[in-house]
């Protein structure tokens, strides 16, 4: 699977978010177009059933053990940044791409890892060490890419009806729509000075030194969530983490780099690649530490078992469906991961060409570039601020509870498939 739009790297999701640095550089640099010949099939890795072109050579994600102490994993850190600094500044991975001397650790919770470059030699040591879990190979990933036309935004209309309707209206308690919720959107950036009122800025950078979305997927996303005439949740503070570069692509590495969130927050991640168990028990920890994480299914008309973060068992995973027909959009993945469905095809949302700019996308991410997911990104953010829910748990319960006091269905039959379609309660 090659780098585009459903395919993104799964080092960087382990998001405690608020000590992003704002132009924090790249852990390493851009890797070069993935080679035919993989380094790491062989090796001690568990995920050798990814597509090889999807692994960057050479650059693992280790996890550690949950039995492993810190001062354990602390010491064995050390050993490996030491053995780092003194390795060949002339070594280079399988692909030709020179091997970085940095390494990069994360901690949530219990959850501990780290990120780096290295040789056969040195991971076959690493993996063997009794304080290491397990090995992963390093991973592509990017958005999920969404077809552009401009149409009305009836996404948020149908959010707020039981049925599908004609009518043009967004029902919804604009009182505390959101408000004092931080929505976290791990993307390609967000355009700040668009519809958000000041309600949006850019905290991380883990690409390069533009702090701006130069893609647009991150920023009409952000606008599906919580812009002012485009969003779910109008009140919501939005943060832009940017993962992806211009052309949509990152590197997993740099989704997991972040930490510190906790608290009154939803993170969206639109993005999406080959199943990784370090991105899916990332997620669960920052899901433990109160963190609503809101993931696409993703756009390849497969069962979403076999992508990650679809296949987060603690996250919200959205399906996407048609809004003015309600059947499941031919895209949008589906199977026992997914657990709502909401609007995803044809989603107008903000642009970045100025800051009057629009563009029409469709997907799981918005179901496919951006629109299923991020409405329901921002239909947590309105659910936790208007009724007060305390944990992730409870904002997928009340989604479920909500949609099911309404007759619409998927219109499709999906063996072990969920036919749910959210709905904000308007009463309509």
């Amino acid at each position: 699977m090659q780098v585009t739009p459903f395919s993104f790297c799964y080092c960087v999701i382990t998001l405690y978010l608020f000590s992003f640095a704002y132009s924090a550089p790249p852990l390493f640099s851009a890797p070069a177009n993935p080679s035919s010949i993989v380094n790491g099939l062989g090796l001690p890795i568990s995920n050798l059933d990814a597509p090889a072109e999807d692994m960057i050579a050479n650059r693992y994600i280790v996890v550690y053990s949950k039995d492993a102490t810190d001062d354990a994993v602390e010491s064995h850190q050390s050993t490996i940044k030491t053995a780092l600094k003194k390795r060949s500044l002339n070594a280079t991975s399988i692909d030709g791409r020179q091997l970085s001397p940095m390494m990069h650790t994360f901690k949530m919770g219990g959850w501990r890892g780290m990120c780096l470059d290295a040789e056969d030699a040195m991971i076959i040591e690493i993996e063997s060490a009794s304080e290491v879990s397990y090995v992963e190979a390093d991973t592509q990933v990017g958005f999920l890419e969404l077809t552009e036309q401009i149409e009305a935004p009836i996404g948020l209309v149908r959010l707020s009806h039981a049925l599908k309707s004609e009518s043009k209206e967004y029902v919804f308690d604009n009182a505390s729509d959101g408000a004092g919720i931080v929505g976290y959107v791990i993307d390609t950036g967000i355009r700040a000075s668009h519809e958000f009122g000041g309600r949006a800025t850019m905290k991380a950078n883990f690409i390069d030194d533009i702090n701006e979305d130069q893609n647009g997927h991150g920023s009409h996303v952000a606008a599906t969530i919580g812009g002012a005439s485009f969003g779910v949740a109008k009140n919501i503070e939005l943060v832009g983490i940017k993962v992806l570069d211009a052309k949509g692509k990152g590197s997993n590495a740099n989704v997991l780099r972040g930490r510190g969130l906790a608290g009154k927050a939803v993170v969206n991640i639109s993005i999406g690649g080959s199943k990784s168990k370090a991105l899916n028990t990332a997620i669960e920890a920052l899901t433990k530490a109160g963190v609503t994480v809101v993931v696409a299914a993703g756009n390849s008309n497969k069962d979403a078992t076999s992508f990650s973060p679809a296949s987060a068992p603690s996250a919200i995973t959205v399906g996407a469906i048609d809004p003015t027909t309600d059947k499941r959009a031919s895209f949008s993945n589906f199977g026992a991961f997914v657990d709502i469905f909401a609007p995803g095809v044809k989603v107008l949302s903000a642009g970045i060409a100025d800051d009057n700019a629009v563009a029409t996308l469709s997907g799981t991410s918005m179901a496919n570039k951006l629109a299923a997911s991020p409405h329901i990104a921002g239909l947590a953010a309105y659910l936790i601020s208007t009724e007060s829910l305390a944990t992730p748990e409870a904002v997928l319960a009340r989604m479920l509870e909500l949609a099911r006091t309404t007759s619409a269905k998927v219109d499709e039959q999906l063996t072990n498939t969920i036919d749910l379609i959210a709905y904000n309660g308007s009463g309509l």
